[in-house]
This record gives C-alpha cells, sequence and structure tokens, in this order.
C-alpha cells in the first residue's frame, strides 16, 4: 500500500492507492493538528470522461471510491470552517500511478 500526504494551508489529505486493490483511491481528510475531518465532501472529477463521483468522509475521515477507472482527476474537498481544497492527479490503479499535486 502506497501513503501520500499532502500539506495545504488548513487541511491535510492523505491519499491511498492499494495495488492489490485496483481502482480504489481512499482520501483522508485531517485537520492541521492532525484530527479527522468527517462529513467532508470529496470529489472525484475526471474531465477527459466528464465522471464525477461525489463521497463523504467517515467518522475516520476517510472517504473510498471503488472502481475508480484510469485517468486525470480533479479533487475538491469542502468541509466546514476550511476553505476548499483543489488536487490534480493522475490515477492508474494498475501501477500504482497516484500523483497528486495542489492547484
Amino acid at each position: 500500500m502506497t501513503l501520500r500526504t499532502l500539506a495545504f494551508s488548513n487541511l491535510l489529505v492523505a491519499i491511498t492507492s492499494p495495488i492489490l486493490q485496483a481502482g480504489t483511491l481512499q482520501v483522508c481528510v485531517k485537520d492541521p493538528s492532525g484530527a479527522t475531518v468527517p462529513a467532508a465532501a470529496v470529489v472525484a472529477y475526471a474531465r477527459a470522461t466528464q465522471q464525477r463521483a461525489a463521497i463523504p468522509t467517515d467518522a475516520a475521515g476517510c472517504a473510498r471510491f471503488e472502481n475508480l477507472p484510469r485517468a486525470n482527476y480533479e479533487l475538491t474537498i469542502e468541509a466546514n470552517s476550511f476553505a476548499t481544497e483543489h488536487v490534480q492527479m493522475s490515477y492508474d490503479p494498475t501501477n500504482d500511478q497516484c500523483c497528486p499535486r495542489q492547484v
């Protein structure tokens, strides 16, 4: 399992892309103190296909996208009392290429 953590001005986003679970992308959201952010809205949007998937984070602050096809995605993370964050990433579940970067 590969875990990447992105530090933003007011949110930490961890993106997990297990090689053995092709097509599954897990996004975990934490505040600057490391506390989880439940009920954050996480949207994955693929411009090329105009596919959009929206999943709220659970009590652990994680949203899990199942059967996500290979594409370039824009992740949008919104949570009460935090600025909206945007992350551009390439996702390829067959070889664990998950290259997030802040917009």
